[in-house]
């Protein structure tokens, strides 16, 4: 960019526009102004627009196991625990399907679980440590000791 020298006291040049302003002779003021300005109108957009709100008010996670537990999972239950608590503060608990009568004992503990947290904004999270295996013909799994 070329600088003109040329101008008179009104600051207007002989061609009749205004050149840019020579770095030296430069009123530095603009850039608090302006950093002023951009806050303003970052402040003024941020408000325009929704806030995400996080998705869930709170999450709840049902560890299972079984209680003869040949895959000695308990280990990584505790770790998993651990972490669920801790490191993401979910509320957390633990349960161990029975060896009488597995598959009622384990709907109505899921039932019981889920009908304790009925709303939309929260989070329910089972897991499963032990052995499994599709049932592809009714497309779902089937969980043994």
């Amino acid at each position: 960019m070329e600088y003109l020298d040329s101008q008179d006291d009104s600051g207007i040049g002989e061609d009749g526009f205004t050149p840019p302003l020579r770095p030296d002779k430069y009123d530095y003021e603009h850039i608090s102004r302006l950093e002023v300005f951009t806050k303003d109108l970052q402040d003024a957009i941020s408000d325009s627009f929704p806030r995400p709100k996080a998705p869930y008010t709170s999450v709840h996670v049902l560890l299972l196991r079984w209680v003869e537990d040949d895959l000695n999972v308990q280990e990584e239950l505790t770790s998993l625990k651990r972490v669920f608590e801790h490191q993401f503060r979910f509320a957390t608990e633990q349960w161990d399907i029975p060896s009488q009568n597995p598959t009622r004992a384990l709907q109505t503990r899921l039932y019981d679980f889920q009908d304790a947290h009925q709303s939309e904004n929260e989070l329910l999270i089972v897991y499963y440590g032990g052995h499994g295996d599709a049932d592809r013909r009714r497309g779902r799994s089937i969980w043994t000791a």
